[in-house]
């Protein structure tokens, strides 16, 4: 396993422990800072789901060649 997969493992548990804790901070809460944790929860599934599709593109260039 080298350094790209342990950071991309690292990313994406990095990410799912946000969005887990947003969700069980939306569970606790009442009232207005709901709707603020609502908007922080949508902000933050925006974010991941941009910097996935950078990621595919990015994925899809074809690597350089050796010399």
């Amino acid at each position: 396993m080298n350094d790209k997969d342990i950071k991309a493992q690292f990313t994406q548990f990095s990410d799912t422990l946000l969005v887990g804790l947003l969700a069980i901070a939306f569970a606790l809460a009442d009232g207005f800072a709901q709707f603020l944790l609502g908007l922080a929860f949508l902000a933050t599934f925006a974010a991941l789901i941009v910097s996935g599709g950078r990621k595919a593109r990015e994925g899809d260039k074809a690597p350089p060649e050796a010399p």
